[in-house]
């Protein structure tokens, strides 16, 4: 009888120490972009650890806004004031690490091998005098390119971002959300 009690005891500290260890555990998420302006299209695929898809699908622009596509016949239609009024509220909370941003264009120069030659420059300057701001207030891997492709048109971006959390930020996220919406409504 008094070896059950050990038994309870030792299963709750292992069931503490694991729930713990899954609430500080690091959690990666990886966010790839591209976007092609001849197409007017920005793809986008969502990646837990690098390697498991959480949703991808691309993005195009409509008469009132922009509709994000995740399936052939799955589109989510949002209007650009919905939009400007989100862009407000966001905020990134500090549990919410970003810890490398990637960056790639590729600008064609086939029609107008001057004009592109200059862009390419103005663009690498923009992008170094850009990172370095950023990565001088925070601790942050970035890296851009800009790649002239005399051969082909057009103007091409693709970027990585990886943003690294646990669960534990997103519980008090939640909570806070949940919270906020609970006080406004008995406002």
């Amino acid at each position: 009888c008094k070896y059950k009690k050990y038994y309870v005891r030792h299963y709750m500290i292992i069931f503490v120490c694991v729930l713990l260890g899954m609430l500080l555990f690091p959690i990666v998420l990886s966010a790839y972009t591209f976007f092609d302006w001849e197409g007017k299209k920005v793809g986008f695929a969502l990646y837990l650890f690098g390697v498991l898809k959480v949703f991808s699908g691309y993005a195009a622009p409509y008469s009132k806004g922009l509709a994000l596509h995740f399936t052939k016949n799955t589109a989510i239609l949002i209007p650009y004031d919905q939009m400007m009024a989100a862009r407000s509220k966001f905020k990134i909370a500090k549990g919410f690490v970003v810890c490398r941003i990637r960056q790639i264009t590729e600008i064609g120069g086939a029609e107008n091998a001057d004009g592109a030659i200059a862009l390419c420059m103005a663009l690498r300057k923009l992008t170094d005098l850009i990172f370095y701001s950023v990565q001088r207030k925070n601790d942050v891997a970035l890296s851009g390119d800009v790649l002239l492709d005399m051969r082909r048109t057009g103007f091409r971006m693709a970027g990585n971002v990886l943003i690294a959390f646990n669960l534990l930020v997103l519980f008090v996220a939640a909570v806070k959300l949940i919270l906020e919406r609970i006080l406004k409504l008995c406002k």
